[in-house]
């Protein structure tokens, strides 16, 4: 990775265990767009939403999410594996983690549920 792309890690590992409330209200002191550009942003998520309530079949991710929903123990299996994997540092805990959630579920019982097959 070229030294112009690479993350500020320092600035990350200084955040890391911020709470996430502290880390808005700090940040949003700082961000004070103009009008125009908050327009541009309203425009854009006006657009943005019009296009998701007109698409008429969902998306992979759609078809993921409905079946794999927060309601059931498999979907909660693979946020918290999900978020996660963004906070290990480490591969050995990282597949620790993905066994120990991939063990809990009942995953047989998706088999062939989905709208959409997830490759």
């Amino acid at each position: 990775m070229n030294a112009q792309v690479q993350p500020n890690l320092t600035l990350v590992d200084r955040h890391y265990l911020t709470p996430d409330a502290d880390r808005i209200q700090a940040l949003s002191t700082q961000w004070n767009p103009s009008s125009d550009r908050l327009q541009s942003i309203e425009a854009d998520a006006i657009r943005l939403i019009e296009q998701i309530r007109t698409h008429q079949s969902p998306s992979l991710m759609e078809a993921f999410l409905a079946e794999y929903g927060l309601d059931t123990e498999e979907g909660l299996a693979l946020m918290t594996l999900a978020e996660a994997l963004l906070r290990i540092p480490d591969a050995q805990t990282r597949d620790a983690l993905i066994q120990d959630k991939l063990l809990s579920g009942d995953w047989a019982s998706h088999q062939g549920r989905a709208d959409a097959q997830l490759i």
